[in-house]
């Protein structure tokens, strides 16, 4: 079964959006959101994965040890939604979704900024 973020009918919704805001003061965060999915008035950010498990490994692990390489990705992305569309930061959910496997996660947020 699909996720919710793919599943359901959005409120409001960007894809591929580009965006960039000042983390610090000399510091740029800038990237690509996939999918920004507003859904009962919280937003679901989405990071799209094409990326497998490698020969052997265990599905669990891989997506572990992607969610951990990601993470940091993931939390600017929800900064920069945040700064831009002043986004309570407690109204907005992360997600990976790796496309070969049709599997998600959600990524636990601490905004701090």
């Amino acid at each position: 079964m699909a996720p919710g973020f793919l599943r359901r009918s959005a409120e409001r919704r960007k894809i591929e959006w580009s965006a960039e805001c000042a983390h610090e003061r000399d510091l740029l965060y800038s990237g690509v959101i996939d999918l920004a999915a507003q859904i009962e008035g919280k937003w679901n950010l989405v990071d799209f994965k094409t990326s497998r498990p490698m020969e052997g490994e265990r599905i669990e692990d891989f997506l572990q040890r992607e969610m951990e390489a990601h993470r940091p990705q993931i939390l600017a992305y929800c900064e920069i939604w945040a700064k831009l569309t002043a986004t309570d930061p407690t109204r907005i959910d992360a997600f990976i979704f790796w496309t070969a496997l049709q599997e998600n996660r959600r990524i636990l947020l601490k905004i701090g900024y």
